[in-house]
Formats: structure tokens, C-alpha cells, sequence
């Protein structure tokens, strides 16, 4: 006898079989080769906006940094002793605000810090606070805008996402962090059938390599290996090996909020280093991903490498570097300016005295041989000797001149026209010295600012940077209302704050404000900016 059919059961069984079938073809076409990719792009886009609180907080502290820098070379040049102790305590309580900022997340200023400084610093973290907030309101837009491109996405792949933005939110951060399913598989058809694998979607073209050696704290000769450092990255964050360790490996993971998953780290030290101050490089191993350097090892560090891990094309993506130093004795050569305070450039790069930029009177300690070096400080020509020769018993000594005597063509930059015609004509690898006095203003406020623009780290020119047409610019890698340069009608470059540079081409040279070149938008600017053009061929 047969048994009487359940119709209740077998309807709630075929739902179910239909509704697994539903979520697995659901699956299947949220984790297709676009949708990968889409997953990749929004978890890298979330990566980037969310370092901008701590991009925002670094930018005020370098600022603060840059102002105490010219405050400590001032109180040295007039033998202010008491203001060299007091501006050399707020660099270091910056630099251990920045690493607290770096490794944390957070500003922390020393609980020692000096009385003098105590009301300066409650003002900087006032400051700092609001750029955080101002950085926070940007990462909830960013996350509202990934949310919407992945339900999008999703729509068009024929996968409903509900229209509610806490459940839209909940299916995309789920989304974001699960595992796709093995290589090959596809959602199961109708019994009978064989399911179509999804077609592979073309990768984007890699982007130039970097060089083989993509990093180095100053020159140096005779290159050992110290260590080796490899990772599976997961984004952008921070990291930190002892180079004076010693040999012997080490290994361990830092999980990454946003994808949901850990990077996976090891370190094997090669060469036991005795501590002192080392030049210092990084070698790119094979195809990986490189890193930024925070700050190179050295004495006042106890040998900490710290550097940060970039956004990724792919999770994981694999990264790593062998850190060099240099074996060769290094010879010390006095440098002091009159007037003090000038930076000192080797082969192109700023020389770093403590992890800090060396300001004069300062020591270069470099390998015997020969160096491009250039000595520059704001107001002043720059002294160049393209073949230096370093050798025991040698020291600099120089005079720098202003800028203001020097020979030159002075014009008058004015926000409410377009491209300032300097009259000085360049040619290529000429070296352009520029001295910049007044001050202008653009927008529909019209706040007077200098070349640098309007700082948007300061909460009160937020309005120009939450919607763009409050303040249109010509470029956009550069704030609003900074001093712009062009040569003929070559590319657009950004000067800002900048007192000097190579023509990269040859033609007349021409000036501007960073806003659309619009007269309609520019009729309501003010002030102008008084530039002294000095042009030359580069020191031989």
C-alpha cells in the first residue's frame, strides 16, 4: 500500500532545495571575478579614508613641527639658550606625539612636558581634535558610498539588497569579510545539469615597478644584509623591527578591521649590529610590495625600523623588503651657515640627524667619496657643489645670500586674472629661485591666505574641501588658493610654499592661483602676491 503523500512536507522541502539553489547562485555572482575586484577597490577606498584621521592629526603635527624647526634655528642664531632647550623640547614631544599617533592611533604629548610649552600644546590638540572630526564625517560618507556602489553592483550581478541602509550595510560588511568560494565553483543547477564555470575577467595592468633599491636614509658603501622582513598584506598599517637584535626570526600578525583579516608578518635578522648610526637602505624582494619608511633605525630609537605597509591591489597582497646598512666608516664634516637653520641636501635627498632633517650648524657623517650637495634656506640662494669630495679634515662654512639683493624680476601675481605673465623667459634645467611676499584671498569668503593656500586640516576652511564648488580648483592634488606655476603651455604644477625648482621645460614662466579659471569666479578675489623671479642655469 502506498503511502499517502504529504503535500505540506514535500512543498516545504522543495522551498527550502530552492531557496539553498537561490543562495548559492546569489554567492556565486557576489564573488565573481567584478565583484572581486569591486571588493578589492572598496576595501582599499574604506583603507585610505579611514588613515585620514591619522593623516589629518600628522599634518597639523608636521606643520607645528616645521614652525618649531625655524623657531630652534632663529634662537640658535641669536645664542637664545633657554629658547633652544624650550624649542628643542617640542620637537621631541611632536616627534612622540607622531610615533603615538603612528602605532596608536592617538595624539599623545609627554606627561613631562615643559611648563613653557603647556598652553601652545593644549591649543595644538585643540586643533588636532577638530581635524580628526572634520576626517571622521569624510569616513562616514566614504562608507555610505561603498555601501551604495556594492548594492549597485550587486543589482546589476541580479542579486537583490535590501533598500534599508542599516541591512544594506550589514549584507556589505558581511560581503566585505567572507571567504569566496573555492576557484571553479559555481552555483548548483537543476539536477542534470552541469554548472558553467564564470568567465576570468582580465587583471589591470601592474603599475611601473619600483626600483630594486626603493628606500635609503643617506648615502653609504660596502651594502650587507641585516634582515629580511615578508609579509601577506592586508592594507595599509604600521609596523616596527629592532635592527640591532640581533640574528634569529620572528613572526606574527595585525588584524586589519576593515577586510576582516590579519596581516601575517615574519622578520629573520642575518647580521647582529652593535648599536650607532648607520646608513641604512631597503632592497625590494623579487615582485613583492614595498613599504614607506616612518622613521630609520639609529641611537635615539634603540634601532627601531618603522614603516607602513601601502593599499593593496589584491588581499593578501605579498610585501617585503631586506634591510641593508652600510659597513663603510663614515667621515664627518662640519657644516655651519650664516645665518643658521639651512637644510642640507646629499645626492638629492635631505639629510636626516636623529631622524629629524639636519639643520645647520649640523655634522654629515658619509662613506669618503664624492656627493651633489646643496645647502638651502627660505629667503636665501642655495649654495651647490655638484662633485663634493668627502675626505677626513674637511669642513663647510658659508655665507648664504637673500634672496632680496640678488638680481632679479619682481611681479605681481593678481587672483582676479589668469596666468601672470612673469616676463622671464627659462630654459630646461635652469634652477628657478622665487622670493614670495603678501598675501591674497579666493572663495566666497575671500579669507586672506599666503602661497600655501587654505590649510584643509583647519576646520574653518572645511567649507571649501566638503563640497567642491564652494572652492573649484585648476588642480586638484593641490588645497585651494595655492600658488600654481606653469612654463609656456606645459603641465600645471603645484608651488605652494616652495622657494625653488628645476624647469622642466623651456618657455616664458607664469603664475597663478589654484581656482577654475573662470573670471566669473574670480571677481570677488583680493590682494595679490609679490613675487621676485630669479632664473639661472643649475650649478655645474
Amino acid at each position: 500500500m502506498r503511502s499517502p503523500l504529504r503535500l505540506p512536507v514535500l512543498a516545504a522541502a522543495l522551498f527550502a532545495a530552492a531557496a539553498g539553489t537561490g543562495r548559492a547562485a546569489d554567492d556565486a555572482a557576489l564573488f565573481s571575478p567584478a565583484m572581486l575586484n569591486l571588493r578589492t577597490t572598496l576595501s582599499n577606498d574604506l583603507a585610505t579614508a579611514r588613515s585620514a584621521t591619522l593623516a589629518a592629526g600628522g599634518e597639523v603635527l608636521k606643520a607645528e613641527t616645521a614652525r618649531w624647526e625655524n623657531d630652534l634655528a632663529e634662537r640658535r642664531r641669536t645664542r637664545n639658550i633657554k629658547g633652544i632647550a624650550v624649542a628643542d623640547a617640542a620637537l621631541d614631544a611632536l616627534k612622540a606625539a607622531s610615533a603615538a599617533l603612528e602605532k596608536k592611533g592617538t595624539v599623545e604629548f609627554p606627561a613631562n612636558l615643559r611648563r613653557e610649552l603647556a598652553e601652545d600644546f593644549a591649543r595644538l590638540k585643540t586643533r588636532i581634535d577638530a581635524a580628526e572630526r572634520e576626517a571622521s564625517t569624510a569616513i562616514a560618507a566614504a562608507e555610505a558610498k561603498a555601501v551604495a556602489a556594492f548594492r549597485d553592483a550587486a543589482q546589476k550581478a541580479g542579486v537583490e539588497v535590501d533598500a534599508d541602509p542599516a541591512t544594506a550595510k550589514k549584507r556589505f560588511d558581511t560581503w566585505l569579510t567572507a571567504t569566496p568560494p573555492a576557484a571553479g565553483a559555481a552555483a548548483p543547477g537543476p539536477a542534470g545539469t552541469v554548472a558553467t564555470p564564470a568567465p576570468v575577467e582580465a587583471v589591470p595592468a601592474s603599475p611601473e615597478p619600483p626600483p630594486e633599491f626603493f628606500a635609503q636614509s643617506r648615502p653609504g658603501a660596502d651594502w650587507v644584509t641585516v634582515g629580511r622582513w615578508t609579509a601577506e598584506s592586508t592594507g595599509p598599517d604600521v609596523f616596527e623591527i629592532a635592527a640591532f637584535a640581533g640574528t634569529g626570526k620572528k613572526s606574527g600578525r595585525k588584524d586589519n578591521p576593515i577586510v576582516g583579516r590579519a596581516t601575517e608578518w615574519s622578520y629573520e635578522g642575518l647580521r647582529k649590529l652593535d648599536p650607532g648610526d648607520y646608513a641604512f637602505r631597503l632592497r625590494r624582494i623579487d615582485k613583492r610590495d614595498v613599504v614607506e619608511i616612518v622613521e630609520w633605525p639609529g641611537p635615539a630609537n634603540e634601532g627601531r625600523l618603522t614603516f607602513r605597509t601601502k593599499i593593496v591591489r589584491m588581499i593578501p597582497a605579498p610585501t617585503g623588503f631586506e634591510l641593508q646598512c652600510s659597513t663603510a666608516k663614515p667621515v664627518s664634516v662640519p657644516v655651519k651657515t650664516e645665518p643658521a637653520g639651512a637644510r642640507v641636501f646629499v645626492d638629492g635627498r635631505a639629510y636626516l640627524e636623529g631622524g629629524r632633517e639636519a639643520r645647520t650648524p649640523c655634522t654629515l657623517n658619509l662613506p669618503a667619496g664624492t656627493y651633489s650637495l646643496r645647502i638651502a634656506l627660505e629667503g636665501h640662494q642655495d649654495l651647490e657643489a655638484k662633485e663634493y669630495v668627502v675626505a677626513e679634515g674637511r669642513a663647510i662654512g658659508a655665507r648664504l645670500s637673500p634672496l632680496k639683493d640678488m638680481p632679479g624680476r619682481t611681479v605681481k601675481v593678481d587672483p582676479l586674472r589668469i596666468w601672470a605673465d612673469t616676463g622671464v623667459t627659462v630654459n630646461k634645467g635652469d634652477r628657478i629661485r622665487l622670493s614670495v611676499d603678501g598675501e591674497w584671498g579666493c572663495g566666497k569668503q575671500g579669507e586672506l591666505t599666503g602661497p600655501a593656500g587654505y590649510d584643509p586640516s583647519q576646520l574653518k576652511f572645511s567649507h571649501y574641501y566638503m563640497n567642491p564648488r564652494n572652492g573649484p580648483k585648476q588642480i586638484d592634488g593641490a588645497p585651494y588658493g595655492a600658488l600654481l606655476v606653469r612654463i609656456g603651455t606645459n603641465k600645471i604644477s603645484h608651488i605652494g610654499t616652495l622657494r625653488g625648482f628645476i624647469a622642466g621645460n623651456a618657455g616664458p614662466l607664469l603664475f597663478d592661483v589654484n581656482e577654475e579659471a573662470d573670471p566669473a569666479w574670480r571677481r570677488d578675489n583680493r590682494g595679490a602676491l609679490q613675487i621676485k623671479v630669479i632664473a639661472g642655469p643649475a650649478a655645474p
